[in-house]
């Protein structure tokens, strides 16, 4: 006798079988009678589309919502035992009430919240995600993905600060502030936009300044924003500049050393007087490997910032110091005979602090920072 697969299960059954007796899938086409055969989406006698048990859960009952700041649509898909009550469902959800609907209680009106977990284990009840309303008035937090304007569009309309540009970057390459972002990739995206040698200057206290307002740190690596800074920078492209974040003013000393001549007729003068830096001497021909060879290994940087950082890694990694400080980079300069060496050494080991963010302030000495391992490691491979 001839055998046919049953297209839900596989279980064979004779050829005049209307059912199958293994999981009561039905074995002939509604429409025209035809046997359907396994695996087919559609029957080969009328084309109508073959429904399985699994594809009824996956494809139907299932409701799509979109909303956008202008206009909110729904998708339904409904077999023909629930498709009776839908009109019920959608007039709840046009107004905003999510509603529990099963087949054997087509009048229940349930909060989704409190009950959805008494809710999962009855079969007869189709789970309806909560539709919340999107606020409708013009405040900056109502923007949704699809309201934020194109890059090339804020730089022409708006008149933001360089610390903003450096936020409003980071909204951007961080999926609106929905995913973590580097400093990097922040950088990278600035540098090509805006970067200039004034900015270039003034980069690192822009970015400190970008960090406090609107960024924390994940973990290594990975930065994100703050409940704040998610609202900083919506109010910033709705154009709305009253930021809600405290702004953070830095305050620059200048210790200066003032000589008075006391007397009829004397002048009082004043001068800056720059403390001069003591040499410190360090092992710079380390058993494991010199300085000098460490460098040659790096090939030889000629940026005043990358030597200062790789003689300090040299310092506090090959010869296993804590820290190093300003005396014994101006030793290494002077045993080895660098050039270039700066006039303001110590300002210039402060700006690889602030401006790359290599180092970390110890006390009155210095560290390398994570970021700056990884930047000695990477040229070291």
């Amino acid at each position: 006798m001839n055998k046919i697969d049953c297209a839900n299960c596989g279980n064979k059954q004779s050829l005049d079988s209307n059912f199958c007796s293994n999981c009561g899938n039905k074995f002939k086409c509604d429409s025209c009678d035809k046997p359907l055969l396994k695996d087919a989406n559609f029957c080969s006698g009328c084309g109508k589309t073959i429904l399985t048990e699994k594809n009824n859960k996956e494809a139907l009952n299932t409701i799509k919502f979109k909303e956008t700041k202008d206009e909110r649509s729904y998708e339904l898909a409904f077999t023909d035992e629930v498709g009776k009550d839908v009109s019920e469902l959608v007039t709840g959800m046009i107004k905003g009430t999510p509603i529990m609907l099963g087949a054997n209680n087509k009048d229940a009106r349930r909060n989704f919240n409190n009950e959805l977990d008494d809710e999962r284990d009855n079969p007869d009840i189709i789970d309806v995600p909560e539709i919340k309303n999107a606020s409708r008035n013009d405040d900056s937090d109502s923007m949704s993905n699809l309201d934020y304007p194109h890059l090339d569009d804020l730089s022409i309309k708006m008149d933001f600060s360089e610390k903003e540009w450096l936020i409003i970057y980071a909204f951007y390459v961080s999926n609106f502030g929905a995913s973590t972002f580097s400093k990097e990739s922040v950088y990278s995206k600035y540098k090509e936009e805006r970067i200039t040698d004034s900015r270039f200057k003034n980069l690192g206290t822009n970015w400190k300044n970008a960090f406090r307002s609107s960024f924390k740190t994940k973990k290594v690596g990975e930065l994100m924003f703050t409940d704040d800074g998610i609202k900083n920078v919506k109010s910033l492209m709705s154009g709305n500049k009253k930021s809600t974040v405290k702004k953070i003013s830095s305050k620059k000393e200048t210790t200066k050393k003032v000589n008075k001549t006391e007397g009829k007729g004397s002048k009082s003068s004043s001068k800056v007087v720059a403390k001069s830096i003591t040499i410190e001497k360090f092992d710079i021909y380390h058993k494991d490997i010199t300085l000098e060879k460490f460098l040659e290994n790096l090939d030889n940087p000629t940026s005043t910032n990358e030597r200062i950082l790789i003689i300090g890694y040299y310092i506090t990694h090959i010869c296993k110091e804590e820290s190093f400080s300003d005396g014994n980079i101006d030793y290494a300069y002077k045993i080895l005979k660098l050039d270039n060496r700066p006039s303001l050494l110590r300002q210039t080991i402060a700006n690889v602090k602030n401006r790359d963010f290599w180092l970390d302030k110890d006390g009155k000495k210095w560290k390398v920072s994570r970021e700056g391992e990884i930047f000695v490691e990477m040229k070291n491979k």
